[in-house]
């Protein structure tokens, strides 16, 4: 989690640091790879430790609750990352478009970096609750 934190935090910043007027798709290659990479390994590790925290018997909840909050998450890094492009740009033409994509994408990779932070101070592991594994 804390190493798809990092990446996608990366991805995202190399990303804001490259994108200008008239930039070629081949220097845009890299930093969109390294953060899909990043988000490909926090997405499993996420839902792994959702699921092996609670008992085996609510695990579909737990995971059930993990797909709604993950989808709110991404509304709503959506609907920050759209805000901050109309406060700083638009449309109207490409540097408009720099203007504002520039700073939308710097916000979303603070906010992954924020994200690397929380789960480099979490435990290693969540205690199991409620599993008794004696055996009879």
């Amino acid at each position: 989690m804390l190493g798809g934190l990092a990446l996608q935090a990366a991805g995202l910043g190399l990303l804001a640091w490259q994108v200008e007027p008239g930039v070629a798709y081949g220097r845009l290659v890299l930093p969109l790879v390294v953060a899909g990479i990043g988000i490909s390994l926090v997405f499993p590790t996420v839902a792994n430790a959702v699921t092996s925290s609670v008992p085996p018997a609510d695990a579909g909840v737990a995971a059930g609750v993990n797909n709604a909050l993950r989808e709110l998450g991404g509304v709503f890094g959506i609907a920050v990352a759209a805000a901050v492009f109309t406060r700083y740009g638009g449309y109207g033409s490409a540097e408009r478009f720099v203007d504002g994509c520039g700073p939308a994408l710097w916000v979303s990779a603070g906010v992954a970096a924020v994200g690397a932070l929380v789960a480099a101070l979490a435990p290693a592991r969540a205690p199991a609750q409620g599993l008794d594994v004696r055996r009879s």
